[in-house]
């Protein structure tokens, strides 16, 4: 009798392996969840409790990993691309980025990816990482109006629109003067796409680099663009540049507008963003002698 008590005592334990965590739950509710952290139960055995404590465990995992992804990459960052700040020295950025390096800045609308306007190399290389075709041209960037007039020829409405929105967020696409530049850039309508930002940051590393740098969007070709300098996406797309410079956007949010002035008799609006067409338009409007409401045209 005593034998057959036993093999049902063990039965009982194979069947059940938590007896002492069933009999604490009944003397006391509370002490049920600290075992159920730490004891792996049987499928057939998962309560409302169990399923939300392993939730919690799944969401910290997953900000664990995150974290770790995270540090990963910023390492992998560290080796692969010189990051600086906005508060650094970008003397030897300048001296890279003329020479065909590629970097990734903040802008006073989004992050940007530029090198040196003049190097074949670094535009190309600008195409690569964005995945960008080549029929779609890159802008330029400068540290004053009177850099950009090297590169392209102003007009009446040209400058009156430059003299009031830059620096700023409007881009200007105007006749180029027909320098030795990358074919890439001139495209066969031979106009370039040109604008000086308003960021401190952003001014002073043209500056370094020559006075002009490409400034197209930092991101690949049809995805959105980064604002968040601690975004682990941008942090991804940085590593395939030579440098990154960390700092704060401005806080439009929105790309540049982008209007072509490279036909004498319209204004085309290319792409609406920051600055909105009807502003520039009642803007010309209040400022010149010639009448261009009637030639303004969205494309």
């Amino acid at each position: 009798m005593t034998d057959h008590k036993s093999d049902c005592t063990t039965r009982s334990h194979r069947q059940n392996p938590l007896p002492i965590l069933r009999q604490s739950h009944r003397q006391n509710p509370r002490q049920f969840h600290r075992p159920l952290l730490t004891y792996k139960l049987p499928e057939a055995r998962f309560t409302i409790q169990n399923i939300q404590i392993n939730i919690f465990l799944q969401k910290n995992l997953q900000l664990v990993a995150k974290e770790t992804y995270l540090r990963s990459l910023r390492k992998l960052l560290c080796n692969l691309v010189t990051t600086a700040t906005c508060a650094s020295d970008f003397g030897e950025v300048g001296r890279r980025v003329f020479a065909g390096g590629v970097v990734v800045f903040p802008t006073d609308t989004i992050y940007g990816l530029g090198t040196s306007p003049f190097s074949e190399t670094g535009i190309r290389r600008c195409f690569d990482i964005k995945n960008r075709q080549t029929e779609r041209k890159l802008p330029i960037l400068f540290s004053s109006t009177n850099e950009a007039a090297k590169l392209v020829e102003f007009d009446e409405r040209a400058r009156l629109i430059a003299d009031g929105f830059w620096p700023g967020q409007l881009t200007l696409v105007l006749p180029s003067r027909g320098l030795n530049l990358p074919e890439e850039l001139l495209g066969n309508d031979r106009t370039l796409a040109v604008r000086v930002p308003n960021h401190e940051c952003c001014l002073r590393l043209i500056a370094s680099c020559g006075n002009s740098l490409i400034g197209t969007s930092a991101n690949i070709s049809g995805t959105p663009p980064f604002i968040d300098p601690d975004d682990h996406l941008l942090l991804e797309f940085a590593s395939r540049a030579d440098y990154f410079i960390k700092g704060a956007c401005g806080g439009s949010r929105l790309p540049s507008t982008i209007l072509d002035l490279s036909r004498k008799d319209q204004i085309s609006v290319i792409r609406d963003g920051a600055v909105s067409s009807k502003r520039i338009v009642d803007y010309l409007l209040s400022t010149s002698k010639t009448d261009f409401s009637f030639n303004a045209t969205t494309s």
